[in-house]
Parts: C-alpha cells; sequence; structure tokens
C-alpha cells in the first residue's frame, strides 16, 4: 500500500451541490418548495443579516413570487420576522441545528477532547466537514475572543484556504477531486491566500502523503493553523480537527511541529468517540 492510500483510504461517496437539485424524473419524492424554503434560509448571515425580497430571490436564485411564499410561510412557522421590507431571521432557527447536536451529542462526545487540543496546544480547536465547496464547523472551543478563532458551529469558510479544508479535499476520491478544482474559482482572502490551482493540488498531494497540513495567513494574516483527519473504524475520513492561534512569528514547520502530536492523539479519540454515538456516526459518513 502507497503512503497516500495509507494516510487517507479513499471515500465513496457523491457529492449534491445545493444549487444543483434534482429533477423531478431524478427523484419523484424530492420536494422542491422544502428545498426552496431552506435555500431562503440559508441566504442569511453575518454579512447579510437583514435582506430584502428582492435581494432574498437573487441570493436564493428564486422568482420574486417564490422567495414571497417562502418568506411568507417561514415568518407564520416562526423562523423570519419582518421589519419594514426586510426580513431577518428570528431565534427559533436555532432550534434546526440545535437537533442535530443533541442527537449526535457532540458537546458531550466531542467538545471534551477540543478543551484539551487548547489546552496544550492553541486558541481554538474546531472539527469540520466538507459541505458543497465549503468547509462546515460541526465543534469548536475557543479559549480567547478573537473574531476569527470564534468560528461557532454552523460557520463556514472556502476549502481551499483553510486547514480542514485541504484535509477533507485530500480525502476525497481522485474524481471527485478533478471535479472540485475544475469548478473552483478561488478568491485571494489575503495577499498568501494560494489560489493557483497547480499549486492547490500539489498542496493537496502533499497532505494526502503527510497526513497533515498547516496554513498561515491565508485566511487572516497572523492566523495559523494545522489540521488533521478524524478516521471511523473503517479508516474512512469522516471529519477534519485543527488546531488554531494566532502565531505571526512562527514558521508553518514550527507550526506543525507544536501541534501535530496532539492533533493526532486527540483525532482518534475523536473517531473513537464518534464510532460510539450510531446518530452521529451516520450522520458524517
Amino acid at each position: 500500500m502507497s503512503s497516500r492510500q495509507s494516510a487517507f483510504p479513499s471515500r465513496s461517496t457523491s457529492e449534491v451541490r445545493a444549487d444543483q437539485p434534482m429533477s423531478a424524473k431524478a427523484d419523484r419524492d424530492f420536494v422542491a418548495a422544502l428545498a426552496r424554503g431552506l435555500s431562503v434560509i440559508q441566504v442569511f448571515g453575518r454579512d447579510h443579516a437583514e435582506l430584502t425580497l428582492s435581494e432574498v430571490a437573487l441570493r436564493a436564485g428564486l422568482s420574486p413570487a417564490t422567495a414571497r411564499r417562502c418568506l411568507w410561510t417561514l415568518e407564520r412557522l416562526g423562523y423570519v420576522g419582518q421589519s419594514g421590507k426586510r426580513f431577518f431571521l428570528r431565534p427559533k432557527i436555532l432550534s434546526l441545528g440545535s437537533s442535530w447536536l443533541d442527537a449526535g451529542r457532540v458537546e458531550e462526545v466531542i467538545l471534551p477532547l477540543l478543551r484539551e487540543v487548547v489546552a496544550e496546544a492553541g486558541d481554538s480547536s474546531s472539527v469540520a466537514i466538507l459541505d458543497g465547496d465549503d468547509v462546515l464547523y460541526v465543534a469548536n472551543f475557543s479559549a480567547k475572543r478573537l473574531v476569527r478563532l470564534t468560528a461557532g458551529v454552523g460557520a463556514r469558510f472556502p476549502a481551499y484556504a483553510v486547514s480542514m479544508g485541504r484535509v477533507l479535499l485530500a480525502a476525497l476520491p481522485e474524481q471527485a477531486l478533478e471535479t472540485y478544482l475544475a469548478r473552483l474559482d478561488p478568491v485571494r482572502l489575503t495577499p498568501q491566500t494560494v489560489t493557483d490551482k497547480a499549486a492547490l493540488r500539489d498542496i493537496i498531494e502533499a497532505v494526502r502523503r503527510d497526513g497533515v497540513v498547516a496554513v498561515k495567513d491565508e485566511l487572516e494574516e497572523g492566523l495559523g493553523a494545522v489540521a488533521v483527519p478524524v478516521r471511523g473504524t473503517d479508516g474512512r475520513v469522516l471529519a477534519a480537527v485543527n488546531c488554531s492561534a494566532f502565531s505571526p512569528r512562527l514558521t508553518v514547520e514550527e507550526i506543525v511541529a507544536a501541534r501535530r502530536d496532539v492533533l493526532e492523539r486527540k483525532a482518534a479519540e475523536i473517531g473513537q468517540a464518534i464510532s460510539r454515538v450510531p446518530a452521529l456516526l451516520h450522520s458524517l459518513k
């Protein structure tokens, strides 16, 4: 077995992009109205906290009439509010995400191990999965109140620019990685962000070989992070775990040397812990 294979056993999962819903012929049970309602919820965020009807329609890729019906329904259910011509999410929306956290016992299973990572090696530690072209944070513990380091559960970042994203991209089957790179239009988030696709592929190949990656100054200047895979008992990559800190004086090599050991130890424990909770394990496969 090659070093690449031993570091990252292949995943056999297929990816369905959120902006490419199944046709009625592909799946007669697919509820398009539900999909449109969920797309409306997802257009809101830190930089788009309040939106007009036309803005919601544009961001969700819906007609204004359809967006209006979705917003009306969500408002009647208590998930969306309205002030004048602007719509916003109401606190009830948290119940959607908290159901997954409760079912998977995330605070009980994962958070104690992230606290141990932070105690040994950094200011923040997170677990994330790949969702479309982004990493999606499913657990986080932060010791310091810094903007990037407190990216909480549900936060998203472009996979190509962050350590956990590169770990998860390295775990993709070759064809899925090729498809990702073909559609990728990377944006330079800082002057140091790697946006050349050939360079990104080289980085991903190195992650496949080494099983670890460090990123410094690419998401935010001064921010360094190391990530490793979290594997299930069958060897498949379920998620990634990182350790982040503002380390402007450290080199990438020094960041890896300081954090790799604890991350690999805790990644193994996280994988074992996930495997003991069927609901959590099945949702991450």
